[in-house]
């Protein structure tokens, strides 16, 4: 059963695709009610998310997941969700059509461009792999090699326990850098920060949020999204160097918690554009709680990744966080944990 739900999540998209045309192809016209029955398609994409609602529960917790399935079922009102849910569709299968003999993967594609990671200091993985089983979301090729990243603390938490306010998160407000050395092509600043957490913001007018979008070289654009709301440096037209600060992380847009989203994709429009697997030139990742310097790599998801030579901890206790808080590294107790509640983060 297992592997038949994991297959099911890998082709999602197909089958939400199929179905939907089982469902309008016979209401245009009636000869084609012979596709009508691909409209069980439809029913089998909504099998994988009854999967994650119950790996969420196991995770991050009942109250957890009953917030955030009602605040996706409350988006469903708002008309920004669907005028973008379509965008996303037909730009997933125009992406699609331009691939059609095979999409770019990391083992036959390499980028021209030469990048270092967008964040500076100790950073977790939350989401992001180069496969199904670590993918940001495999089923959509918009989104297939994404990364979500957060800050964590030494008993892997986003947040100290009990806080209720995104500014209390450790990666709230930390810089994020361009990736490459590049143009600026779009900017979007000026839409709010959600207040809640761990839901989605039902009134938030784009899945993004306050984003950049840098070209880097042709068909390889970088976008950095659900940016801080006023945080947001640089404008269209700008050149950019590798490690110039562009804007802070926020929680603006379709986001759980202050994260920040990143990808290399080939179109300036995040809508229309499929995710390229980008393999960072050179970073240092804990793996087994042993530091690596790497080179020509992908982030996966569970790592934390640094773009320099992390300080050791002394006296085998504490040290300082990236948020720059003392941390207590044997305390296991109350707080938020990265892991747990990255199934959420867009």
């Amino acid at each position: 059963m297992r592997r038949l739900l994991d297959v099911l999540e890998r082709w999602e998209t197909e089958l939400f695709l199929l179905g939907v045309a089982g469902w309008v192809l016979p209401m245009l016209d009636d000869r084609l009610a012979v596709v009508a029955p691909l409209r069980w398609a439809l029913v089998a994409s909504l099998l994988p998310w009854l999967y994650r609602i119950a790996r969420w529960s196991r995770q991050a917790g009942v109250g957890w997941t009953v917030r955030f399935v009602a605040s996706q079922l409350i988006g469903l009102l708002s008309p920004f969700v669907w005028l973008f849910t379509v965008r996303q569709l037909i730009g997933e299968g125009a992406a699609r059509l331009r691939y059609r003999s095979g999409m770019p993967g990391p083992h036959d594609w390499r980028p021209r461009g030469r990048y270092r990671l967008p964040v500076e200091g100790v950073w977790t993985v939350a989401n992001g792999g180069p496969d199904p089983e670590t993918s940001h979301s495999w089923s959509l090729v918009g989104q297939r090699y994404a990364l979500d990243l957060v800050v964590t603390d030494g008993a892997g938490r986003t947040a100290p326990p009990d806080v209720r306010r995104p500014e209390e998160y450790f990666a709230w407000g930390r810089p994020i850098l361009a990736a490459a050395d590049g143009t600026v092509v779009a900017v979007r600043d000026g839409h709010h920060d959600s207040r809640g957490i761990g839901i989605i913001d039902p009134l938030a007018r784009d899945l993004l949020g306050n984003f950049v979008v840098i070209e880097h070289a042709p068909g390889e654009y970088s976008l950095s999204a659900h940016l801080q709301c006023g945080s947001v440096t640089v404008r269209p037209g700008q050149r950019v160097q590798a490690g110039d600060v562009i804007g802070r992380c926020g929680h603006s847009g379709h986001s759980t918690e202050p994260h920040l989203h990143w990808q290399l994709m080939d179109r300036a429009d995040f809508y229309r554009a499929a995710s390229l697997p980008v393999r960072f030139a050179q970073y240092w990742r804990e793996r087994d709680g042993r530091w690596e310097l790497v080179s020509e790599a992908m982030p996966v998801r569970g790592e934390r990744v640094s773009d320099r030579a992390p300080d050791r901890a002394q006296n085998g206790r504490a040290r300082e966080t990236p948020g720059g808080a003392a941390v207590d590294h044997e305390s296991g107790d109350g707080g938020r944990s990265a892991l747990g509640g990255s199934a959420g983060r867009q």
